[in-house]
């Protein structure tokens, strides 16, 4: 059987080809106020210590907080919350109170100053341990050992997160396109 054809992606779209990983709502806690931000671009980086990864703008308060306290919690939100996936990355939290304005509830953490985000099914609760400035006048990636995991309850077993049954994640395409999770495939 012959492969299909292929077609050129232009380049500043090429991340849209590899990055359907999760997307988060990170929370961070200045001292005065708590804030939350959409972070579409991060990944597991490491198991000993367990470790993520994360792309964030340093223009962003996020990453100003983020730099300050060295605290965060990656929540992983469900299908019923990407409108304030959109709302919670077109707003600064310097401007906002985006718990207040966008109704969602903050849960106090076990390990860490910034709280949860309630209605998100999974919170993984970290202290930054490196911080690295590729692209410092855009961006920096930092890495974060997860201190505790917390997921929504029947939603975790047998070592995997069962998102065909109870709980699919939100995976950013693009712009204003999303999906969750279909059809699950095992392998022997």
């Amino acid at each position: 059987m012959k492969p299909p054809a292929k077609i050129e992606v232009p380049l500043k779209r090429f991340n849209r080809l590899i990055n359907h990983g999760p997307c988060t709502l990170v929370t961070t806690h200045d001292g005065k106020k708590a804030n939350v931000a959409t972070i579409a671009w991060n990944m597991p980086c490491g198991r000993k210590p367990p470790s993520v990864a994360l792309c964030i703008g340093s223009g962003s308060y996020t990453h100003e907080v983020l730099r300050q306290t060295k605290e965060l919690v990656i929540n992983v939100p469900g299908p019923e919350l990407i409108e304030d996936l959109v709302k919670c990355g077109s707003t600064s939290g310097r401007d906002v109170d985006k718990f207040s304005q966008y109704w969602l509830s903050p849960k106090s953490a076990r390990t860490v100053k910034p709280p949860w985000v309630a209605e998100a099914l999974a919170h993984l609760e970290c202290v930054l341990v490196d911080d690295f400035e590729p692209f410092a006048d855009r961006f920096n990636i930092f890495v974060a050992e997860v201190k505790a995991a917390f997921v929504q309850e029947g939603c975790f077993e047998n070592d995997r997160w069962l998102v065909e049954r109870c709980a699919p994640t939100v995976h950013h395409l693009g712009g204003p396109h999303f999906v969750v999770p279909g059809k699950l495939y095992e392998q022997d």
